[in-house]
């Protein structure tokens, strides 16, 4: 549309394109926004796999540590202290599954 067609057209063509416009303006932002959540998203879900893996090797290795000082243990007075720390560590795997 010319400048002469728009200066001879009706104030409601005026007003459509206007609203047009911010409905594009409108749009763009929308899709922006979107595209900076998922990306958030995706952010925080690697960061969650990677706390995730950490604990798990975390407490892998700590219950190996445990099996390793149960095969050395020599009294029950020692067992029972390492079947208490294995069964924290456990619990402790309990409590994060419940979440």
């Amino acid at each position: 549309m010319t400048d002469l067609q728009r200066n001879q057209s009706l104030p409601f063509d005026k007003s459509y394109d206007k609203v047009i416009e911010d409905l594009n303006k409108w749009k763009t932002k929308i899709i922006s926004q979107l595209d900076q959540m998922y990306d958030n998203i995706l952010i925080d879900m690697n960061q969650t796999f990677d706390d995730v893996h950490y604990f798990a090797t975390f407490t892998n290795a700590l219950l190996i540590e445990q099996e390793h000082q149960l095969e050395k243990a020599r009294s029950n007075e020692e067992i029972d202290l390492i079947q208490e720390r294995i069964n924290q560590i456990i619990t402790e795997v309990q409590l994060l599954q419940c979440k």
